[in-house]
């Protein structure tokens, strides 16, 4: 049995380790024994904790967070670290696969040689649905992402923007392909949201913002909440981080059983794909020192037929409120994805990159 190893961010965030899964699954099922290699060395200390933690989970509330451990173990995991052990890991496994999320974004201070699988014997270097995240790399930084690039044998990605990016240096035609979120199918998903640990017994309507929201957003919201008898759940606490009660398998229950979905977050929307959900998409704010990360819910959104869910304005959202979305469509869409993807990565396995040109278009 060949074996792979990922290499994607490794941080506490819900779409990140839900992408990280769904990779790792979708390839355990194609036959490869996997695993994803971790960021850090976690101390002595730290692992006492979180096996505490673990043990007092079903009777103390106050470790609530357990349910990030929890979903980990849906992951196998190398602990061995690239810059200590890059020799060792590169014999033992027949391929590295670079992706999905943000893992090539230039305004990331953690990205490095590792997320470019430098330390990987070149013809075993592949890219799925890698993304940049923004829309131009920064002049000092074009250098050494020229270097990156051509050290892949294989690279897709997952927004439009980053395939322009990538063709201006290898002078190709990389493959646009879905997030490896989209490779599962929703009723696996579903199996996953059932171990939910948080029920919520009232109807709501689920936010989900990962930028700053205007004043004019929250009373669309509120308003929303109040002509349909809803209630509106944040998933995120007053500090803007997750509340301490999700993780990755509550996230899904939440999106699974919403009557709607208010967002800015690409795995927001992409999951309400899944689940055939009613939702808007919002535009984020751009962040100083981040650029503008709108590129991969515009790819979403087109490459589904959905750019009529994005709201650019509140007048919006009475308008999107009466056009019904057709699943039937959207699945037959999201067949032909997978077939895309399926055929990507297994010709990344066989050739180079250059070969494949023309095989996702």
């Amino acid at each position: 049995m060949k074996k792979i190893a990922i290499v994607t961010i490794i941080d506490r965030n819900l779409g990140n380790r839900l992408q990280n899964y769904a990779l790792h699954n979708y390839l355990e099922m194609d036959g490869f024994e996997v695993h994803t290699l971790v960021y850090k060395k976690q101390s002595k200390l730290k692992e006492v904790k979180r096996i505490g933690k673990n043990l007092l989970y079903p009777f103390v509330d106050k470790y609530k967070d357990v349910v990030w451990d929890n979903f980990n173990k849906k992951i196998k995991w190398d602990n061995r670290i690239v810059n200590e052990s890059g020799d060792a890991i590169n014999n033992d496994y027949d391929y590295f696969v670079a992706g999905s999320d943000q893992i090539w974004n230039p305004n990331f201070d953690f990205i490095s040689d590792r997320e470019f699988l430098t330390f990987a014997s070149k013809e075993k270097r592949i890219a799925y649905a890698a993304s940049i995240g923004v829309n131009e790399i920064p002049l000092e930084k074009r250098d050494i992402y020229d270097d990156y690039f051509h050290g892949f044998k294989a690279i897709s990605v997952r927004e439009n923007e980053a395939a322009k990016i990538v063709d201006s240096f290898l002078g190709l035609e990389v493959p646009v392909v879905i997030d490896p979120t989209m490779l599962i199918q929703s009723d696996d998903w579903a199996k996953i949201a059932d171990e939910s640990r948080l029920k919520l017994k009232k109807r709501y309507i689920l936010k989900y913002f990962l930028g700053k929201n205007s004043e004019e957003v929250l009373n669309a919201i509120n308003m929303m909440s109040n002509e349909n008898d809803l209630e509106v759940f944040d998933i995120m606490n007053a500090n803007g981080k997750v509340k301490r009660e999700i993780g990755p398998t509550e996230f899904l229950w939440l999106i699974r059983n919403a009557d709607y979905i208010c967002t800015d977050s690409f795995h927001g929307a992409v999951f309400s794909i899944l689940f055939h959900k009613q939702f808007f998409v919002f535009e984020r704010p751009i962040e100083k020192g981040y650029g503008n990360m709108n590129s991969r819910i515009d790819t979403l959104l087109g490459k589904f037929d959905l750019k009529g869910r994005y709201i650019h304005s509140i007048y919006d959202m009475e308008n999107i409120l009466k056009q019904n979305i057709s699943y039937e469509h959207i699945e037959n869409l999201l067949a032909i994805e997978r077939e895309k993807a399926r055929l990507y990565l297994k010709n990344a396995m066989k050739g180079r990159m250059y070969e494949q040109k023309g095989i996702l278009h």
